[in-house]
């Protein structure tokens, strides 16, 4: 009788032992792909783990930079491996891309640079002037003044200082971009940078300005755009 318990136990344990390794055969993955937008048109996607690469676009085109100082990097990554910096205006061939890196030709080599701070869109380094110069006024509690028409949720590179709801200023260039979204406005305010202030152009969003002057009230809101 112990011979054959012993031989039932066997053959449980075997069983067992065949269906953990019939599961691990699977794909691992149980969740569903996430589709990921990126600058230039179009979705990839990668799995909701991140276990599987990201893919890339193969396109051709210019691209040009919204960023003071971006780096190029010899490798997709964020190691060691920076092999110049690109400033804002400058343009270069794309060779492919995702939603986090875009290839370039840069000196003759294949190199990349983060994809949120370029865009497939030339108008956005044209500005047409406003002549006249136009007077506006401050439309919102607090507004950002940047030196790229650049912005996405985080991004402060690019800010060199705030004036505040009522504050006049000279619209004086529009932005040509697609979304029409930004403005160059000559404006008095301190300078972050230097702590001075100063009187000079900067960029910012046309939906923080009005024509006529805004009621002024005390408030402590952060500042937007």
């Amino acid at each position: 009788m112990k011979k054959y318990l012993a031989l039932a136990l066997a053959l449980i344990t075997l069983m067992s032992c065949l269906l953990v390794a019939c599961k691990k055969e699977g794909n691992p993955d149980d969740t569903d792909p996430i589709d990921m937008p990126f600058l230039g048109g179009g979705t990839t996607t990668t799995t909701g783990n991140g276990s599987t690469p990201e893919a890339w676009t193969e396109a051709e085109g210019t691209v040009y930079v919204l960023s003071n100082a971006l780096n190029v990097r010899s490798s997709a990554d964020m190691g060691n491996n920076i092999v110049g910096q690109a400033k804002y205006k400058d343009e270069f061939q794309r060779v492919k891309y995702n939603s986090t890196w875009t290839v370039i030709k840069y000196k003759d080599q294949e190199c990349y640079i983060s994809t949120k701070y370029v865009t497939t869109d030339k108008g956005s380094i044209e500005i047409t002037p406003e002549d006249p110069a136009k007077t506006m006024y401050v439309n919102t509690d607090y507004m950002n003044l940047r030196n790229t028409p650049l912005y996405f949720n985080g991004y402060d590179a690019n800010v060199e200082g705030s004036v505040a709801k009522g504050h006049e200023v000279k619209l004086v260039g529009r932005n040509n971009s697609a979304d029409n979204a930004w403005v160059v406005i000559n404006v008095t305010f301190k300078s972050s940078v230097t702590g001075e202030t100063v009187t000079k152009d900067m960029f910012c969003r046309i939906g923080n300005l009005t024509d006529t002057k805004p009621e002024v009230t005390t408030t402590t809101g952060a500042a937007q755009g």
